[in-house]
C-alpha cells in the first residue's frame, strides 16, 4: 500500500487517510456493530446508542486521539467515517457524552467486552496449527493525571514516584491478548499471577482442536516467589521466568564458577548449571542459566552524545531441557508483550486514563485489547478477496475512489509509483 497516493477534493472527504479502510473492516467483515449488541448500559438512547458511543471510542483508539478531550477537535467534521460505521445520527458523540458513558459502565460491560474479543480471537485465528502455545503475563503502571481517579494509589511506579497510579496485566497467548485486569495501584503483580493464568487458561481450552498442545508459560522477574513456583508445580506447567541475582543459591553459583564463563556471542557471556537447588526450604530443582550481558546505551554530556557500555548480569529459571543459546533467545521472544505494551501507549495513545471511574477506565482498556487484536486481524487478513469483500470502493458514498484492480496491479508493478484516482 506505499504506492497508493490518495488525493481528497472535497472537504466532506475524511483526512484520516487510512481509517476508512479500518472501518469497513470492522463493519462488513467483522460485523462488530452486531457484537456490540450484547451490550447493557443503564444510558438510555437520546440521540446516540451503546453501540455508537463504542464505535466512537474505537475510532479514538485507532485514531491515535491522545485524549478525550481532542475528540471534538479532530472528529466533529468527520461525518463521513460517522456514516462508514453506522451511527445514526451520523456525527460522533460529543466527548462530555462518551465520558459519561465510560462513567456509567460496570464490571459486566467490561466481561461483554472481552467476550467479544475472545469470539473474534476463536473464528479468526488458527491455533490448532500452533506447535506450542507460548503464554505471556506481564503488569505496567498507568498514572494518574488528577486526584480523584477511583482506586488509584501511590504503589510501586518506576517512572513517576510518589504518584497515585493503577495496575494493568495482561495474558498474551502467541501475540494475541487473552485476558487484561485493571488493579489498584498498591496491589503487587504477583498477587493476580493465579486468576490470571487460570483465566488464560479457561479460555485456551475452549479453543478447538487445542487440548493436546504443550504451553510453555514466559513470565518476568516479578512474579518470582516461592509460592509461583509452588503453584507452577501444582499445575505442572513448563515455564521459564527471570530470577533475582541477589538470591544466596545464585550468589554461591557464580562465586564458584567464576571462571568458567562461556560466549554466546562477543557481548554476552553465560553459566549454565542443571538440577540446581533454588532455595533451601524447597526441594524442587531447576535449571539456572546466568547471563551476563553488555549493552550499549545513549548518553548525552554538554550536548554531546555518546554510547556507554553497561554491563548488566541476570539469571533464568526453567524446568525446560533447552540449550542454553535456546534458552536465551526463547526468553527474548518475551519482548512481543513489552511491545504490546508500547503500542498501546505509543499507537493508541492509551497511557493515560480517559475517566475518573475505575470500571470507566477498565471498560476503556478492554476495548484498546479489542482493538490491539484486531489490528492482527486486519494484518493477516486483509488480502484481495477479502478487500473485494468489504467493497472499499466506497465510490458512490464520496469516501475513497480507488479502482482496486488498478490497485493490486500497480502494487505488482514496482514502475509505477501512483494509482489513478
Amino acid at each position: 500500500m506505499k504506492n497508493i497516493k490518495i488525493v481528497f477534493v472535497n472537504k466532506d472527504f475524511s483526512r484520516f487517510a487510512t481509517f476508512p479502510m479500518m472501518g469497513s473492516f470492522l463493519i462488513d467483515y467483522l460485523t462488530i456493530d452486531k457484537r456490540l449488541q450484547i451490550l447493557s448500559t443503564k444510558k438510555r438512547k437520546i440521540v446516540f446508542s451503546k453501540i455508537d458511543y463504542v464505535l466512537t471510542l474505537m475510532s479514538c483508539i485507532f485514531l491515535g486521539i491522545k485524549n478525550l478531550n481532542n475528540m471534538d477537535d479532530c472528529l466533529q467534521t468527520e461525518n463521513k467515517l460517522a456514516e462508514l460505521l453506522g451511527i445514526e445520527a451520523k456525527t460522533f458523540p460529543k466527548k462530555n457524552a462518551c465520558r459519561n458513558f465510560l462513567n456509567s459502565s460496570t464490571h459486566w460491560n467490561v466481561k461483554q467486552i472481552d467476550k467479544i474479543s475472545f469470539d473474534l480471537i476463536k473464528e479468526y485465528t488458527q491455533f490448532y496449527k500452533k506447535r506450542k502455545l507460548i503464554i505471556d503475563i506481564d503488569q505496567t503502571t498507568k498514572s494518574t493525571e488528577g486526584s480523584k481517579i477511583e482506586r488509584a494509589k501511590p504503589g510501586y511506579n518506576i517512572k513517576r514516584k510518589g504518584r497515585p497510579c493503577l495496575k494493568f496485566s495482561i495474558s498474551t497467548v502467541c501475540g494475541y491478548i487473552f485476558s487484561e485486569r485493571l488493579e489498584s495501584g498498591n496491589i503487587h503483580c504477583s498477587a493476580n499471577f493465579k486468576a490470571i493464568y487460570n483465566e488464560t487458561k479457561s479460555k485456551i481450552t475452549q479453543l478447538p482442536n487445542v487440548s493436546s498442545k504443550r504451553m510453555i508459560l514466559r513470565i518476568d522477574g516479578g512474579y518470582f516467589s516461592k509460592e509461583s513456583l509452588k503453584f507452577i508445580k501444582d499445575e505442572h506447567i513448563q515455564f521459564v521466568t527471570k530470577c533475582k541475582i541477589n538470591l544466596v543459591s545464585i550468589k554461591k553459583l557464580m562465586r564458584a564458577n567464576k571462571g568458567y564463563w562461556q560466549l554466546f556471542k562477543e557481548d554476552v557471556s553465560y553459566l549454565y548449571f542443571k538440577d540446581q537447588q533454588i532455595f533451601s526450604d524447597w526441594p524442587v530443582k531447576y535449571n539456572v542459566l546466568i547471563i551476563r550481558e553488555k549493552r550499549k546505551r545513549l548518553k548525552s554530556k554538554n550536548r554531546q552524545i555518546y554510547h556507554a557500555v553497561k554491563e548488566i548480569t541476570y539469571a533464568l529459571v526453567t524446568n525446560l531441557e533447552y540449550s542454553p543459546e535456546k534458552l536465551w533467545i526463547f526468553y527474548k521472544g518475551r519482548q512481543t508483550i513489552e511491545n504490546c505494551f508500547r503500542e498501546h501507549n505509543q499507537s493508541f495513545k492509551a497511557g493515560k486514563l480517559p475517566c475518573h471511574k475505575f470500571y470507566g477506565n477498565a471498560f476503556y482498556f478492554a476495548q484498546v485489547c479489542l482493538c490491539y487484536n484486531i489490528s492482527f486481524f486486519f494484518q493477516k487478513h486483509i488480502d484481495k478477496q477479502t478487500l473485494q469483500t468489504l467493497q472499499l470502493q466506497l465510490y458512490q458514498d464520496k469516501i475513497y475512489k480507488i479502482s482496486w484492480p488498478d490497485f493490486f496491479r500497480e502494487r505488482d508493478d514496482p514502475n509505477r509509483a501512483i494509482t489513478k484516482m
